[in-house]
Parts: structure tokens; C-alpha cells; sequence
């Protein structure tokens, strides 16, 4: 009972709680500083399904900090490609890309992948939809699936921080008002004269 009053006291903050998101928001800073110092690159490939075809679109982002990828080759490959193009998100820039009609790999070529920066790859296909493939870089890539966990740390990290801090200030200031005051031992039973 002690431990608990302690805990929900009006004359202190609650130290556990603190504790325990200092530890997370360490967790996910040490994460995301441990994918932004590894050669890492997120990819989301979406699809736009019709009858005997459709396009596909290959958006890849350099989740590093400090590591520019030269000479990244990255190939679709499925039945038959109609076109194919790449947009660079600025800062990037646009990759060349090697493709002919009917042929069933398209490739596209970066010379260099800066860090932090984002490109868009695309093409019509007829058939299946599109397999993608790293065909060659100046460092090996740590591939990772977009949306996922892992980007969704690196790309809002501040922000969680700044959550795990606004949490701990609305627990906190709920425990002030809501918590029953504790009683001082120091209150005498005699009448005052």
C-alpha cells in the first residue's frame, strides 16, 4: 500500500511512468539512428490492377543519414512492359531508364542515390504484375518494405518522442488533480490554546 501511495502521490511526478518512456523513446532513437547509420532503403510498390494488365509504380527512399548509393541498377520484371518512366522527388535526381516495347524487364539506373532522397520508378505492363529486383549497387542494401514499422520509426521519430513526452505530461498533471492527498504524519491530535 505504501509503494502504491507513493506512486499516486500529489507531492511528486510518477517517477515509474517517466522512467518507463524515457526507456522507449531511447529504444526508438537508438532503432532509427541503427537503420539511418545501416545502408538502408525502403521501397512501397503499388499497383494498379486492370484486366490484362495495368501499371505498377516502385517508390524507393534512401533511409540513410550519410550513405549515397552509386551505380544502383533496379529491374521489374513480368510478361511484357508497353512503357516505362522514373521521377525524381527533389532533391533527387531522375535515374535513365533502358526499356523497350513488349520486352519483359525494364531497368532503371541511378547514378547516385543520395541520402534522404526519393524516387519514383514506373511502368505499363500486360501480364502479372511486376517482380522487383536490385540488380547491382555500390554498397549492398538492406531492402525494407514500405509501409512498415521500421520506416514509420525512422521517417516520425521526433514525433513519437514528442508523444511519449506529451503523455507523460497529461499522466501526470491527471495524477495532481485526481490523486487523493496524502497525509502529512507531522498533524498533531491536540487542540490548539
Amino acid at each position: 500500500m505504501s509503494l502504491r501511495r507513493n506512486i499516486l502521490s500529489t507531492e511528486k511526478p510518477p517517477l515509474l511512468l517517466a522512467i518507463f518512456l524515457a526507456a522507449l523513446s531511447w529504444e526508438v532513437t537508438r532503432y532509427a539512428d541503427s537503420l539511418q547509420n545501416s545502408p538502408a532503403v525502403a521501397y512501397q510498390r503499388i499497383l494498379d490492377v486492370q484486366d490484362r494488365g495495368g501499371s505498377a509504380t516502385i517508390i524507393l527512399s534512401n533511409l540513410t543519414r550519410d550513405t549515397a548509393f552509386d551505380d544502383l541498377t533496379i529491374q521489374l520484371e513480368t510478361t511484357a512492359f508497353d512503357d516505362a518512366w522514373s521521377e525524381a522527388v527533389a532533391p533527387a535526381r531522375r535515374g535513365t531508364v533502358e526499356t523497350a516495347s513488349g520486352a519483359q524487364t525494364v531497368t532503371f539506373k541511378l547514378a547516385t542515390f543520395q541520402p534522404g532522397s526519393t524516387v519514383k520508378l514506373g511502368a505499363h505492363y500486360t501480364g502479372a504484375p511486376p517482380t522487383l529486383r536490385l540488380l547491382s549497387s555500390s554498397e549492398p542494401i538492406l531492402l525494407h518494405r514500405a509501409p512498415s514499422l521500421a520506416v514509420f520509426i525512422v521517417h516520425h521519430q521526433h514525433t513519437i518522442i514528442f508523444l511519449f513526452l506529451l503523455l507523460w505530461a497529461i499522466v501526470t498533471l491527471l495524477l495532481l488533480v485526481f490523486a487523493p492527498p496524502a497525509k502529512s504524519s507531522s498533524q498533531c491530535d491536540t487542540p490548539n490554546t
